[in-house]
């Protein structure tokens, strides 16, 4: 199967998504919280970077959905005309 331009787009936007997702994931855990007196304290929240990541990845799954119905109500393919060489040339 060859790589057309829409599959490298979303294997970019994958890359860029994921990329974004692990710096801003450490990003969050280099937060402090004002504790008692002037003593800053570390944050820890896996519970809500867990649940963050989580909802970001099954965001996914209805658009999913959406273009597997479409492709099960139309399910004959569309072929995409070849453009032949040899007319080109004349």
């Amino acid at each position: 199967m060859a790589w057309s331009r829409y599959r490298l787009g979303l294997a970019e936007l994958t890359l860029l998504t994921g990329s974004i997702n692990t710096l801003a994931a450490e990003w969050e855990e280099n937060f402090g919280a004002p504790g008692e007196g002037t003593e800053e304290s570390s944050v820890q929240h896996p519970f809500l970077q867990a649940a963050g990541m989580f909802l970001g990845e099954f965001s996914r799954l209805p658009v999913f959905y959406l273009l597997l119905l479409r492709d099960r109500a139309d399910p004959t393919p569309i072929p995409t005309p070849i453009p032949s060489r040899a007319r080109s040339r004349s």
